[in-house]
């Protein structure tokens, strides 16, 4: 903690010497001497000036034994009755020590503020202190949030590459998806016209069967002739009929009218 501060108000009030003016003595303001019968003040600090009426430095105030108030009177510095000179004189020995009390709170007051100041001012250096360290924080957490944007930006690029990827892929998959669709389609519809084909191969099997029973029938009730009849399922035709005596019967069935046709062909 530092020292009290102290204010020096001055010389307020006179002091007496009561030894003879010496040259060699240094004397403070309002300083009263007695020099070759006569009381002088000083007016300000000084030392080797000898009191006069001429030197501005020292003022008389009394002579050959005359008092003060005679003096100011004499000089013209005072009219009124000696009560009344001592009672300004009083009054103004009291307003000088009030002075110097309030002067003397004064400064207690200006010493409190200094301290309340130096308070202030150490809580300020403190406060930047920790205004410095906050900052210093806060450009800590400013990189550490660009580090930290700059690794979800990537991290975005990588996701959107992915998802151009997974869109592509995706495209690919419902191209390849209607081409299966479109080829289960078609395969459905050979299936239908193969199992189509069967029906109706099979219905044909059957109407060539009968045919070639009834050409059988027919052969028989006109000749006494052997018959050999053969289907021929790629053609579908009945051919390969054999007479007893050598001829050759072509049976064939009309698909317009559903009739046996018989041709005869003699060897």
């Amino acid at each position: 903690m530092e020292e009290n501060a102290i204010i020096d108000l001055g010389k307020i009030g006179l002091t007496f010497d009561p030894n003879p003016w010496n040259a060699a003595k240094a004397y403070e303001k309002y300083t009263v001497i007695m020099h070759n019968g006569r009381g002088w003040v000083s007016l300000v600090d000084n030392k080797g000036h000898e009191p006069s009426e001429t030197d501005p430095m020292w003022m008389i105030i009394s002579d050959s034994g005359e008092s003060l108030y005679q003096m100011m009177v004499r000089t013209g510095r005072f009219v009124g009755t000696e009560d009344e000179f001592l009672q300004q004189y009083q009054d103004a020995l009291s307003a000088a020590v009030n002075a110097a009390a309030e002067a003397r709170a004064a400064a207690t007051d200006v010493q409190a503020k200094g301290e309340a100041a130096l308070a202030a001012a150490s809580a300020a250096e403190q406060a930047a202190a920790a205004a410095g360290s906050a900052a210093d924080d806060a450009i800590n957490a400013k990189n550490t949030a660009l580090a930290a944007a700059g690794q979800a930006e990537g991290s975005a690029a990588a996701a959107r590459e992915a998802a151009t990827d997974a869109g592509a892929a995706a495209d690919l998959a419902r191209e390849k998806a209607t081409q299966a669709g479109a080829a289960a389609t078609s395969a459905n519809e050979e299936a239908a016209a193969a199992h189509q084909a069967v029906v109706e191969t099979g219905a044909a099997t059957e109407a060539a069967n009968a045919a070639a029973g009834a050409a059988n029938a027919a052969a028989a009730s006109v000749t006494n002739h052997t018959l050999g009849i053969d289907f021929d399922p790629t053609t579908g035709l009945l051919q390969g009929v054999y007479g007893s005596h050598g001829s050759i019967l072509d049976v064939e069935m009309d698909q317009e009218t559903g009739q046996i046709v018989v041709t005869e062909q003699i060897d």
